[in-house]
């Protein structure tokens, strides 16, 4: 193989970073040591991304000028070396993939200016493009960037709705202190440092002097509440794991208290506001019925929360002793669902900041600043993506809040100017930033959650009862939902959608997709739900992407094909919830029922002979995930079966006598079924570890399909944020 021409510069690949002109290997900015053989091998695989680098390449590249050396041992360990610095895995490999026999090939998109194209040496063939422009054989792009395949970043399309957008709920603090003009944030000598790695985060919040972390980690279906010294890495289990759900943290101005939102073990949906004393000792219940984290008034006497309605698309902005006496009401924001991102005080005790996801046939999110004297609103700033919890910074001239991007579907954050509502881009780079995010009391380190997730597509025989499922691909573009096509083919979405082979092989992207959020095969056509100007749009598309055609917009949700490819039924996520059938060749749309319960769970799906719809939904008291079972005309239930446990993707078995469903406990997936004579639901499949995103029954019912992996939510430090 020839080595092509390089010109210094950086690369960048997942959360790594390659510095040529240094040799310094990043990850989220944290300088990695590499010894100089494991740099070449990397380095020589980038110059070459997604091709075989053969091993005589590399003999030649490590060990030039006939360097005596056990090469087979040498390379090997060098490899060996490399795969630890990225945290890759031979059998499961997301950068490096081992050819048998032949050599290495790099699998994982990069981009950067690291390798710029050059003049082709004399004699290698020049062809034209279609713009009649000259290019290379192994050109890269004109615009300096090399990238091999569209970049990961598209999360999972969750099932819960509350959080259905952005994750979970922030967890940020407000500082108090003078009103002199602290200097302006800066991005240029940032460090990052990665706080924890057990990739179980749900939440956190960093003390006012920096030196401690609070976290909620959750295990399997439990959650626990732990306490970590960064300065030392020593942690303290606060709280013993249990049924609950924490929904934001903080620490007291004192730091003698860490107050957090903790849910009832028998109502996962019903919340109360506690403290703990920072080092540990019995909890104290303050106030009944919280919703989001708290933040302190600048005297450190009171505490703002929000408590939700969702039935009355309301939630109420509350304030409150920091004991919890003198809870009263300050102002109630409208027309919106829950979304528990939480209000934080101004440093200059003049308002509350706080974001809301507003409904109706336009959905967005808006920043809002409520008057703390005549507890009037005034939206500041306003996004189709998912706004975070605002932080106040610069004495209370600008917000800090982390914004969802819709088409790489990552968090970054931005700041927002409090007087004008300008909003100006902080980072920028390939991390998924959480809305929970919080600062230390003197604005210089910033602790977020950094989300991430790696999923592959999977597939088990039927006839062997599902007990030998196969890996089909891997690495690169991480795919989250999958079903098969009428011509046997496979669409997927990941990074945009894709069709490809049972295999993995002859994959393609389907351009005219852009962002889809959910896709449906519907006989010789295909479904697909994208996001436009704040609506949900659902298209009509051939199986190639061709000849869209718009059926409906507004609120629109899990699009299911009736078996004769004529209609789609589908539901809506705003109170009141409902099951509409539409038509596929004229858009026309019809009622069928109500949704049963307090709010819809999940998917919906139409039996294999069209006769019938179930779904899941949850009723809040007593609390209770069921999945109901309706004619697809509408009408009373056949059948109504209770989950016991947090219920994934929604599918028919093939022979239309059962439901099959993704269940989570102990920390890992399987697929069950719930047969609908009503006997006890039995285990499909048998994983130890990991997530099943989705998964379909092939038409032959001889294959199930799967996208399967692991997502992970850590904690990062920010640090130096004013340049000190």
């Amino acid at each position: 193989m020839a080595v092509a021409g390089q010109r210094q510069g950086r690369l960048s690949f997942g959360t790594f970073e390659l510095d040529r002109e240094s040799g310094e290997l990043l990850k989220r900015g944290l300088p990695l040591r590499l010894q100089e053989k494991p740099l070449q091998l990397l380095l020589l695989l980038l110059e070459h991304p997604g091709e075989i680098v053969s091993r005589e390449d590399f003999q030649t590249r490590l060990w030039p000028n006939g360097t005596y050396v056990d090469f087979d041992k040498g390379l090997n360990t060098a490899v060996k070396k490399l795969r630890y610095a990225l945290g890759d895995s031979p059998d499961k490999p997301v950068f490096i993939e081992t050819i048998p026999r032949r050599g290495y090939r790099f699998i994982a998109p990069i981009s950067g200016n690291g390798f710029l194209p050059e003049e082709p040496p004399a004699g290698e063939p020049i062809f034209p493009t279609a713009t009649g422009k000259k290019e290379s054989s192994d050109s890269l792009s004109g615009s300096g960037f090399h990238t091999i395949v569209p970049p990961v970043g598209i999360r999972k399309y969750r099932y819960l709705l509350i959080a259905v957008l952005f994750g979970t709920a922030a967890v940020v603090l407000v500082r108090y202190g003078g009103f002199a003009r602290p200097p302006a944030l800066e991005i240029q000598n940032t460090e990052i440092t990665e706080l924890t790695d057990n990739g179980k985060i749900r939440e956190m919040a960093i003390a006012p002097d920096g030196l401690r972390l609070a976290y909620a980690r959750s295990e399997g279906l439990e959650q626990s509440l732990w306490l970590k010294r960064i300065d030392t890495g020593n942690e303290t289990q606060l709280l013993r794991a249990d049924t609950v759900n924490f929904s934001g943290m903080e620490f007291s101005p004192d730091e003698h208290f860490l107050y957090f939102v903790r849910s009832e073990k028998s109502n996962p949906v019903f919340s109360y506001l506690c403290r703990i004393p920072a080092e540990g000792g019995g909890v104290e219940q303050l106030i009944r019925d919280a919703d989001t984290p708290i933040s302190f008034s600048p005297d450190a006497t009171e505490l703002v929360y929000t408590r939700g309605y969702p039935r009355r698309k309301i939630f109420e902005v509350r304030v409150a002793n920091v004991d919890g006496t003198g809870d009263h009401l300050l102002a109630t924001v409208a027309g919106n669902e829950v979304f528990d991102s939480g209000p934080t005080w101004s440093p200059k005790n003049d308002s509350i900041a706080v974001s809301a996801h507003l409904t109706g046939q336009r959905r967005r999110f808006a920043l809002y600043l409520i008057s703390l004297s005549k507890a009037t609103q005034t939206e500041l700033y306003s996004s189709e993506g998912a706004i975070g919890r605002p932080l106040w910074i610069e004495g209370g001239r600008k917000l800090i809040v982390t914004l969802q991007d819709l088409n790489s579907h990552r968090g970054q954050l931005w700041t927002v100017a409090t007087s004008s509502g300008e909003a100006h881009r902080f980072t920028n780079d390939l991390t998924d930033y959480g809305s929970a995010v919080d600062l230390t009391s003197d604005g210089k380190r910033l602790a977020v959650i950094a989300n991430s997730a790696v999923s592959n597509l999977w597939i088990a025989e039927a006839r062997d009862h599902l007990s030998h499922p196969s890996q089909v691909t891997s690495g690169e573009p991480t795919l989250y939902q999958v079903r098969e096509l009428s011509d046997g083919r496979l669409i997927a979405l990941g990074s945009g959608a894709w069709i490809m082979k049972k295999d993995g092989t002859n994959r393609v992207p389907v351009r005219s997709l852009n962002n889809p959020e959910w896709i449906e095969p519907c006989g010789r056509f295909l479904l697909a739900v994208r996001s436009t100007n704040g609506e949900k749009v659902l298209t009509r598309v051939a199986q190639d992407g061709s000849n869209e055609t718009a059926l409906t917009s507004g609120d629109v949700l899990f699009p299911a094909c009736s078996p004769d490819g004529q209609f789609a039924y589908y539901m809506n996520a705003v109170h009141p919830e409902k099951i509409r059938r539409i038509s596929v060749m004229d858009g026309s749309i019809s009622e069928i029922a109500d949704i049963l319960g307090d709010t819809l769970f999940g998917n919906i799906v139409v039996s294999p002979d069209g006769k019938y719809l179930a779904y899941p939904y949850q009723q809040y008291s007593p609390p209770v995930v069921e999945l109901a079972v309706i004619p697809s005309g509408g009408g009373t239930p056949i059948n109504k079966f209770q989950v016991p446990g947090f219920l994934g993707t929604l599918r028919w078995s093939p022979g239309g006598k059962a439901l099959n469903y993704v269940l989570t406990s102990n920390g890992a997936s399987n697929i069950w079924e719930q047969s609908l004579s009503g006997f006890k639901p039995k285990q499909l499949t048998h994983f130890n570890s990991g997530e099943i995103f989705d998964f379909s029954w092939t038409a032959d019912r001889e294959h199930i399909l799967m996208t399967r992996g692991q997502s992970k939510r850590d904690v990062i430090l920010l640090s130096h944020l004013r340049g000190e």
